[in-house]
């Protein structure tokens, strides 16, 4: 199965593969067994715990002290807790992802993000974080994957539309990316962040700054 099957997340409910050797997809029936009321219950408010003590910190790239570790510790420990019973559980994992990012702890971070993308390929955020964390660790080739099987299954998602240009500038890929990033400014052309990729890209390609390697700021 490793070697001819790639693993592609659930869909309503069962599990997807890809079939390497014909790229057809397989499913399986998932076999865990349902939780009881009581322990669903316990979990959600599990999740709920570790969402309040790590929320204010996922998105901040503020230093962290003692006490701020501290925190995001605890919440780490909640949410093991819940992987412990419920190993795919998406929401668990992305928050897993985005804390150990917050504490400068990237190999952890991109192997729960991971995972939550694999359990969950229909949520854009997850997979927006996902391809992130490919290029914040320089995972050019994934981060790219990603991000073209992102804009394809969300069209109509400018941010994606953008996050694809940086993508393939980031990969090296410099003539699509100017094309993707053009489209993306014709579709929405009051957009700060596509307008501002638009002059990098350019910018890039005219010799006048380098091209990033890795996701920029990081």
């Amino acid at each position: 199965m490793k070697e001819h099957l790639e693993y592609l997340g659930t869909e309503n409910g069962v599990e997807a593969y890809r079939d390497k050797r014909s790229g057809k997809k397989l499913y399986t029936a998932r076999t865990r067994p349902a939780l009881s009321d009581a322990e669903a219950e316990r979990l959600t408010d599990l999740n709920k715990q570790a969402g309040e003590l790590v929320s204010p910190y996922i998105l901040s790239r503020k230093a962290l002290g003692f006490f701020d570790k501290r925190r995001l510790r605890k919440g780490i420990d909640l949410l093991s807790q819940i992987l412990g019973v419920v190993p795919d559980h998406w929401s668990s994992l992305w928050l897993l992802g985005m804390t150990f990012r917050a504490m400068g702890e990237q190999e952890k971070a991109i192997d729960a993000l991971r995972r939550a993308y694999a359990a969950n390929v229909a949520n854009p955020d997850v997979g927006r974080e996902y391809a992130g964390q490919c290029f914040i660790l320089g995972e050019r080739e994934e981060g790219v994957r990603v991000s073209r099987a992102l804009h394809a299954r969300f069209p109509d998602d400018i941010g994606l539309h953008s996050n694809l240009a940086l993508a393939l500038l980031i990969g090296g890929d410099l003539e699509e990316a100017l094309s993707v990033v053009r489209a993306a400014h014709d579709r929405d052309p009051s957009d700060a962040i596509t307008s501002s990729l638009l002059r990098g890209i350019a910018d890039v390609m005219a010799g006048k700054k380098p091209r990033p390697k890795k996701l920029p700021g990081w």
